[in-house]
């Protein structure tokens, strides 16, 4: 079986030559998504590793969080298009946790194949068969598992709308947080414009780009 485990830092090794989702001198360095927790060490990673590799949208998010200049040496790799590599076979298939988000499997000559899950969201996410599957442990513990479901988003929405009667409403968050209220808020059925900070309508206007459904 493929082995993968993690490493002090948060780093998830993958076999013998891939790592996610934080640093660790390996030949392949794979971001899952532009969210701030995933992108450790990516300066180091992209002069020790080989190569670094992410999908295309989180490439041109990374570009707007660290600087292009840095998002230039990512490698892109296409949903559902394989990378050999010595011994294994790497795919990206999407996640659907944000816009760009990659689950990673990994396959060896054998057809054992291992998973990592990264950051998902159900419904959305294709669900890929594996040997052995390493997933965030966020809602390990039951008692983190929330109530709601698949009514947030409708609850935030006519929560919006209740306080918009009143006047403007004022959303903080960090980016990726960000980025999904202004999906969701793309759904409402109200004219209010959105406005937003420079860096959080740079990465509005990339989402756009690759077709989610934005006002602003």
């Amino acid at each position: 079986m493929q082995k993968a485990e993690t490493i002090g830092n948060g780093t998830v090794l993958l076999g013998s030559y891939v790592v996610c989702d934080a640093h660790s001198r390996r030949p392949l360095r794979v971001v899952t998504h532009a969210h701030l927790d995933h992108l450790l060490g990516l300066g180091r990673s992209l002069i020790e590793c080989e190569q670094t590799i992410a999908t295309a949208v989180a490439k041109e998010l990374i570009g707007i969080l660290n600087g292009k200049k840095l998002a230039e040496q990512i490698r892109v790799i296409v949903c559902g298009v394989p990378v050999e590599y010595p011994g294994q076979r790497l795919t990206l298939y999407d996640a659907r946790h944000i816009i760009g988000s990659a689950q990673i499997p990994i396959e060896q000559p054998t057809g054992e194949r291992v998973l990592y899950a990264g950051d998902f969201k159900l419904p959305g996410a294709q669900i890929i068969s594996s040997d052995m599957l390493v997933i965030e442990a966020t809602y390990g513990n039951p008692a983190q598992v929330r109530k709601f479901k698949g009514s947030i988003e409708d609850e935030f929405l006519n929560m919006v709308k209740y306080f918009l009667k009143q006047g403007s409403v004022y959303i903080f968050g960090y980016y990726g947080k960000l980025q999904e209220v202004i999906r969701i808020l793309g759904s409402c059925d109200t004219e209010v414009p959105i406005v937003a900070s420079a860096k959080v309508f740079d990465m509005m206007e990339v989402c756009r780009r690759w077709g989610v459904k934005l006002r602003g």
